[in-house]
């Protein structure tokens, strides 16, 4: 069960279902050690100072981002409206979010920062010693740099933006006809910039780059995702990623409520109610998982090492008692019948659960299903005990049919099913590895000898077993 995220380049798709704002998956964690994989840094502490390798936390302190803009082949006038478009950018980040508190008549409320987005971001353009690098390259250049379907990316080494300078579909910003001239262009760089402050993609295929904790969880719209502006969801993540990056949670136990006109959504310390206040994640090689509890204000409780135990399987009874939902009314924590600790957590679409006894992770779920306008599929993960064995389950479903592999104690029992239309349709598997088909075994009736006839009845029970253990499986799938 390893969990290895590519987070070398975000990137902005051409189009995208949305979701809510999230921090990059690394926001409040130390800088990785040079030649260090980013993720690797996932077992490290909580860093006293998030946002360290992003640009926000030095214009809290006051300081403005320096930028060194690649001249190329540019002309000095096309340079200087490219200088004003990034400052542009930069600035509305803030300017969004002061204006979507005061749309929201809450400006009590947010009086600690307000002066402070206000004054929008400064910033400085160097010719050395910078911060940031931003380049405007020809459109057909974005593919080589930023990868095939990229519309433009944000680099962490460097840290550096591609953007096109002539996009497709329309007019650069640099050209003054048309009211809807370089729209494309000032998205892509709204978006890029986005990440330089701290904030992940909130597309499908990039969910995994957002931080397990600093998320929301309903469907909503942000430039992060698809809009052609930013978005009261924009501000709330303004907003969060400030209180994130001072260690101050806004509203203590009680959190704040999105500024998103009809939403129910609350935050504590920069948390959307609803995600659970556990964090869990694998160590390198996935035997050993660390979990992370949170206190009602979401600061960091304890942090416990987790390794792998038996004694539940996925085809006894397990009777849990629910002891915490989160605002939607799904489970967030739960005991089971012997005091174990069972803990929720949802991201996107994605379900995890842990069932724990001390420190030893007794059973582990993933669930994970399509959202709306993606394709329907549902995909399980479980690992588990059966006859005191390790076990681990795989099951992908779709709208007609669909296959489950399972192992046992690594690979020396494999089942694989496919289904079609609610049936078996083929099955395969080595049978564990003294089991031969059934009718071969009977066949050996006949032959003499004790040895051979032990045999015989050792083979007959190992398959009884195994079509025992297919019916089971078959049960469960079909119950899904």
């Amino acid at each position: 069960m390893k969990w290895m995220l590519p987070l070398t380049v975000l990137c902005f798709p051409l189009a995208a279902f949305a979701a809510p704002w999230g921090v990059v998956g690394d926001y409040d964690l130390p800088r990785a050690p040079e030649g260090m994989s980013r993720i690797a840094g996932l077992g490290q502490p909580v860093s006293p100072t998030p946002g360290e390798r992003y640009l926000l936390k030095p214009v809290l302190e006051g300081k403005s981002i320096k930028i060194f803009l690649d001249p190329g082949e540019e002309s000095e006038e096309t340079l200087a409206q490219y200088r004003e478009k990034i400052k542009e950018a930069y600035n509305n980040w803030f300017l969004n979010a002061a204006k979507e508190i005061r749309k929201s008549g809450r400006t009590q409320e947010f009086a600690d920062i307000l002066p402070v987005l206000d004054k929008g971001i400064p910033v400085e353009f160097v010719p050395s010693g910078e911060d940031i690098i931003v380049e405007f390259v020809d459109r057909r250049e974005v593919a080589r740099l930023c990868g095939a379907q990229a519309a433009a990316c944000y680099i962490f080494e460097g840290p550096k933006i591609y953007v096109p300078k002539n996009p497709r579909g329309t007019r650069s910003f640099l050209n003054p006809f048309g009211i809807s001239s370089g729209k494309n262009l000032f998205r892509s760089l709204l978006h890029e910039i986005g990440h330089s402050l701290g904030f992940s993609d909130q597309y499908a295929q990039a969910r995994l780059n957002t931080h397990p904790i600093y998320h929301g969880d309903n469907a909503t719209y942000t430039i992060m995702n698809r809009t052609a502006d930013l978005t009261c969801d924009d501000a709330d993540g303004m907003i969060n990623l400030i209180d994130l990056t001072r260690r101050n949670p806004r509203g203590g136990r009680v959190g704040w409520r999105s500024l998103c006109r009809r939403s129910k959504t609350y935050y504590i310390g920069g948390m959307a109610l609803g995600n659970g206040p556990y964090m869990m994640w694998p160590g390198a090689n996935g035997n050993v998982w660390y979990l992370r509890e949170y206190r009602a204000d979401r600061m960091q409780e304890r942090e416990l090492t987790m390794a792998w135990g038996k004694g539940i399987s996925l085809f006894e009874p397990f009777a849990e008692h629910i002891v915490e939902r989160d605002s939607i009314g799904r489970p967030v924590l739960a005991q089971g019948p012997h005091g174990e600790k069972v803990y929720y957590s949802y991201l996107y679409g994605r379900m995890m659960r842990f069932v724990t006894a001390g420190d030893k992770i007794l059973l582990f779920e993933n669930r994970e299903r399509n959202l709306p306008n993606e394709k329907s599929f549902e995909k399980i993960i479980l690992a588990f005990t059966h006859n005191g064995k390790s076990a681990m389950l795989e099951a992908d479903r779709r709208s007609s049919y669909g296959s489950l592999s399972y192992k046992e104690d690594g690979n020396a029992l494999t089942v694989n099913l496919t289904f079609k239309k609610g049936k078996v349709e083929h099955r395969s598997g080595n049978g564990g590895k003294a089991a031969v088909p059934c009718g071969m075994a009977l066949s050996m009736a006949a032959a003499p000898g004790a040895a051979s006839m032990q045999a015989q009845v050792k083979n007959q029970v190992v398959q009884k077993e195994r079509e025992e253990l297919e019916r089971k499986l078959t049960e469960w799938y079909l119950g899904l």
